[in-house]
């Protein structure tokens, strides 16, 4: 398996460019814009600048991050308003040998470049074609200070929740007896509590759907670290 930087620097960046500009349109430094620029000149200085980042991470040294663990980042499917969508995520490489398909994954915003640079491609059929999406992804976390963009809010809805993960699971799917408050509270209020309901199971099957593609996208990279 390439790391992230190696494909980087083998990747066409005109093309990565593209793919980058379509999923995540700009917004520049108003510091640098004048009510004269045309949207010609905002896109040229918006291409100036990401090709000035990418440049600056194909020359950036890796490291491994402060844990000492080296990590591998996949892709894999998950559905947002019921359309096929991907996510990207690491594993631990000596946790998925330890664990199989218990091995925890999560997003890795919280990494310095150097070591996003560091992490290992998983070399899956659907990660290899899906590996602009991935790198648009490792992009917008690793130069985004640089871009003045802030990364999406909404929460991602495949990790594995850990403890802090539980009052958001709580608001998915609160227990039973606040599930039944809820409802009764709903119906009082003439709301529709069928469609509540259906919202409810849309919320699941969504996140069984993508736990369950995530699952299988390790199963694949185990093999592989395997033979």
């Amino acid at each position: 398996m390439k790391t992230v930087k190696e494909w980087l620097n083998e990747i066409n960046i005109q093309k990565l460019i593209g793919y980058y500009q379509t999923m995540y349109p700009a917004y520049l430094d108003d510091t640098r814009l004048d009510e004269t620029m045309t949207i010609r000149q905002c896109r040229d200085m918006e291409l100036s600048t990401l090709q000035n980042a990418i440049h600056n991470l194909q020359n950036m040294p890796i490291t491994l991050p402060d844990d000492g663990i080296q990590y591998i980042i996949f892709g894999h499917k998950i559905l947002i308003d019921s359309s096929d969508d991907e996510a990207y995520v690491i594993v631990s490489v000596n946790e998925l040998l330890d664990y199989c398909i218990g091995a925890d994954t999560s997003e890795y915003d919280m990494y310095d470049p150097t070591e996003i640079l560091s992490f290992l491609v998983a070399d899956t059929l659907f990660t290899r074609a899906h590996i602009y999406g991935l790198l648009c992804d490792v992009l917008l976390n690793t130069i985004t200070p640089h871009l003045h963009r802030e990364s999406p809010k909404k929460a991602n809805p495949l990790t594995i929740p850990s403890n802090t993960d539980a009052n958001l699971m709580d608001d998915l799917f609160p227990p039973a007896q606040k599930y039944n408050e809820i409802l009764q509270a709903i119906t009082k209020l003439h709301l529709d509590a069928d469609a509540y309901r259906l919202r409810g199971v849309i919320k699941s099957a969504n996140l069984q759907y993508a736990d369950y593609k995530r699952v299988k996208e390790l199963y694949k990279i185990y093999r592989l670290l395997k033979s």
